[in-house]
């Protein structure tokens, strides 16, 4: 996402998504053909370990490279990616030699090391709390819908696979949603839908069709605001805490995902709307925080603080 221009930013953050769907898809059919979870999970952890040649194929961003001051690691990388594109170097040198001198300008006055307590930096706190709590929101949602899929009438393998193709739809409406309309008033709207969904729940009779759709439409606009919010962190936090901001919002999420299970059994407990209010709360007002948030949509992403912080006013 660093190195992607405005201009398809959308295009391959929405890409990459197609190959969870593959993989979402692949687990139900894994499970009716071989049905022992042991030998289900050796099968899953095998493109784990082919996975990891990728760290020799991928190149460093360069974006991080100039931010740490390693110019000619970036130049070196940049040359490589003008050749490839059968771009002669010489034609955009000048513009290399700015956007370097740019930058190290950039980075002289701010800190090298990073770390997580720079997200909460002054002109950055308030959008790295949101963004947390976005991605809380999201996880606990997308697992705590996903794990109920047993608790509806039929297969339960079936079932899975149903709540995974709607997936597929979910990302061809988010990449004309984003790619037309931004980033911000798409994730408060599947946010707000999503909400909507799950509170109508309670109201609907147990042996009604409609607690099958509402919880669909639920999945599919929650796997919407997962799209998006990917997309959105990487835009939104400055290269140099650009991966660290990721990592904690990934975190953020896992917490959301552990907690689901937790409060789903809870509604078994005490009273089934529990669940249902639960999740209809906490994306409601994750739609309204949303819109405290900058539009990152063609727009450059931010390499310092001093950008974030301006995008952020």
């Amino acid at each position: 996402m660093e190195i992607i221009g405005p201009k398809f930013r959308t295009m391959y953050g929405m890409a990459s998504h197609f190959g969870w769907i593959i993989g979402y898809l692949s687990l139900p059919a894994l499970a009716w053909m071989i049905g022992d979870w042991f030998r289900i999970q050796l099968i899953i952890s095998v493109p784990s370990v082919i996975l990891l040649s990728s760290y020799w194929l991928l190149p460093e961003s360069p974006r991080w490279l100039l931010s740490q001051g390693k110019e000619d690691s970036a130049r070196e990388i940049l040359s490589k990616v003008a050749k490839r594109n059968g771009v002669n170097l010489s034609e955009i040198e000048p513009k290399l030699k700015e956007t370097i001198l740019k930058t190290s300008k950039a980075h002289q006055n701010e800190e090298s090391n990073t770390n997580v307590f720079q997200l909460f930096k002054p002109g950055l706190r308030k959008t790295s709390s949101i963004v947390f709590y976005l991605w809380f929101v999201n996880a606990f949602m997308y697992y705590g819908i996903s794990y109920n899929t047993n608790e509806l009438a039929g297969d339960p393998i079936k079932n899975f696979a149903m709540y995974g193709a709607v997936e597929i739809p979910a990302y061809i409406f988010t990449f004309f949603a984003t790619h037309s309309k931004g980033r911000r008033n798409p994730l408060a709207l599947v946010l707000a839908g999503a909400g909507l969904s799950y509170l109508l729940l309670y109201p609907v009779p147990r042996d009604s069709c409609w607690i099958t759709i509402l919880s669909l439409l639920g999945k599919f606009s929650i796997t919407c605001s997962f799209c998006i919010v990917y997309i959105f962190t990487a835009e939104i936090f400055p290269t140099v805490v650009r991966n660290v901001g990721l990592g904690a919002a990934s975190i953020s999420g896992q917490m959301g995902s552990i907690t689901a299970p937790f409060v789903r059994e809870l509604g078994k407990a005490t009273h089934p709307a529990i669940p249902q209010v639960v999740f209809g709360v906490l994306a409601a007002t994750g739609g309204c925080l949303v819109m405290l948030l900058p539009e990152t949509n063609n727009r450059q992403v931010p390499d310092t603080f001093t950008e974030a912080a301006e995008i952020s006013r």
